[in-house]
């Protein structure tokens, strides 16, 4: 296995010391990583194996050596595996006795990342979920639209709330996650 670390890796923490909140940034990576880690103990206790694995800003991606076709189940379970790992680590902030110095930052961190990764939004967790769960009820192209018009609304939905979201009150975080959903479903169509 390889292991990588992305260009931009040391170009947005040097700009994340100097300009953010460093606690924050570093828990929003941990919670990324925690994430990441389950979708690939999730695939390689099906059987998958990993080729390389990259650090990038804001978490890990893995790359798997022998792409196989999972059944649809085990790739929901898969899909699954990161957003309940936040789940978990948002829920292990409530243990009275866990609760450390930047835990409750840790803890927020992970539960938005679990709420952006379960929308029902291709590439997202959530819209993979979905994905799986229509072809194993329907044929391909009737999966596939159904994905697609919930992606769509779904995406434009976010987008929308983001720019009232930003003219209320200047917090452009939401506005920027649905700016790329609908990005990445219009040049990916």
């Amino acid at each position: 296995m390889k292991f990588k670390i992305h260009f931009l890796f040391f170009v947005f923490w040097a700009i994340f010391i100097i300009l953010a909140d460093t606690d924050f940034i570093l828990c929003i990576f941990i919670a990324a990583a925690f994430h990441e880690a389950a979708h690939i103990c999730a695939y390689t206790a099906f059987g998958a194996e990993l080729d390389s694995v990259q650090l990038l800003p804001f978490g890990i991606s893995a790359t798997l050596k022998n792409a196989v076709a999972l059944p649809c189940k085990k790739e929901i379970i898969c899909a699954a595996a990161g957003p309940l790992a936040n789940i978990i680590l948002t829920a292990a902030y409530f243990i009275p006795e866990n609760i450390v110095y930047g835990s409750n930052v840790l803890a927020y961190c992970s539960f938005a990342l679990f709420l952006i990764n379960i929308l029902p939004v291709m590439p997202l967790d959530g819209g993979r979920i979905l994905w799986f769960t229509m072809l194993s009820v329907f044929p391909y192209k009737k999966a596939k639209k159904l994905t697609d018009t919930v992606s769509i609304i779904t995406a434009a939905s976010v987008l929308l709330a983001g720019t009232v979201t930003a003219a209320e009150n200047g917090n452009i975080s939401l506005l920027m996650i649905g700016s790329y959903l609908v990005i990445h479903i219009v040049f990916k169509s």
